[in-house]
């Protein structure tokens, strides 16, 4: 029995992180900002994996976009909406996100 394989060289590819944020009200000194996060990528096309997490981050996206543009709400704490790529890849999207903004989530605690 013959076995074909045909991989493809490794390639170094950008993964793109999104982030969305909504300033609030408090002073940066007293500010505890609010995460919401969730990834994005599945193992193959079309895999239900992140679909749930990602449909809700949206909705409350667009729910308070839409207070915030249309009837200039401002939240009392600043609001971080993260949608992360590369998580199935070892976690790379949300790891390291938090490693260059760890004062942030420290604060967040």
């Amino acid at each position: 029995i013959d076995l074909d394989v045909y991989n493809t060289q490794p390639a170094i590819q950008p993964i793109p992180n999104v982030v969305g944020i909504i300033p609030g009200k408090l002073p940066p000194s007293q500010d505890m900002p609010i995460l919401l996060g969730n990834h994005r990528d599945a193992w193959v096309y079309g895999a239900a994996d992140p679909n749930s997490g990602t449909a809700a981050l949206l909705e409350v996206a667009q729910g308070l976009g839409t207070l915030w543009q249309d009837l200039n709400w401002r939240p009392l704490r600043t609001i971080y909406l993260l949608s992360w790529s590369g998580e199935e890849y070892g976690l790379l999207g949300s790891t390291g996100w938090a490693e260059l903004n760890t004062p942030l989530i420290e604060r967040a605690l």
